[in-house]
């Protein structure tokens, strides 16, 4: 059971415990209320670090009296109340952590600079790899990579080879065949599909070692 899990469901038992003890009331509200607030807070502040997160009920909990309870909590906090809370410094320094890792990943990452010229899908594809890195999403930055890497080099391979293989580890192969990968470049790009599947197949979290990720993107275009 995750922590958002467990909140909901304390709020749920709490819920009920109200309702059992003469419903709501001045008097029992009252009782209750710290703790109340205690746990909205809490949920609020863990959906604030992760919006639309999943949640597995398992029988855990309701599911539909789980989520008439978490949008009733969602609703009651308007925009300015969040924003107040932000930059006030609340729901654990969230504003200061995300500028920090903001500055940190866009400071590693200079322009690249190229002189092929660039499909509009490549070009699409590698600006939505950085910006999902420099926002922390390390997992969807890696995908998007790879697919900028398997399909850079199928077109590349297509001047050399009849029927393009598939798979990329294959294709890494062939690209320094052929040289359009020297010894260098190949380890690099060897390096991003490893941490591809690390990331997906072995779901493994995937952290600063993405900081190489933006430079080493640029190796097919030189």
């Amino acid at each position: 059971m995750t922590y958002l899990e467990k909140n909901i469901k304390k709020l749920l038992d709490l819920y009920r415990k109200i309702k059992n003890n003469g419903g709501i009331s001045q008097e029992i509200f009252d009782e209750y209320l710290e703790d109340l607030q205690e746990i909205k807070y809490e949920i609020i502040d863990i959906l604030m670090w992760s919006p639309g997160s999943l949640i597995h009920t398992n029988n855990i909990f309701d599911l539909n009296e789980a989520e008439e309870a978490i949008s009733k909590i969602w609703d009651e906090v308007d925009t300015d109340q969040h924003f107040d809370e932000i930059t006030s410094g609340g729901y654990g320094g969230l504003l200061v952590n995300i500028i920090g890792d903001y500055i940190d990943r866009a400071k590693l990452i200079k322009p690249t600079f190229v002189s092929d010229e660039l499909s509009t899908e490549f070009k699409i594809y590698y600006e939505q790899a950085m910006q999902a890195w420099i926002y922390g999403l390390n997992q969807a930055s890696l995908i998007l990579c790879c697919s900028i890497i398997e399909n850079s080099l199928k077109n590349e391979l297509e001047n050399y080879l009849q029927n393009v293989p598939s798979g990329l580890e294959v294709l890494i192969e062939k690209a320094h065949k052929f040289d359009i990968l020297n010894k260098k470049e190949q380890k690099k790009v060897f390096k991003i599909k490893n941490l591809r599947n690390n990331a997906v197949h072995e779901l493994k979290k995937v952290g600063s070692m993405l900081n190489t990720v933006g430079n080493q993107i640029s190796v097919y275009h030189r």
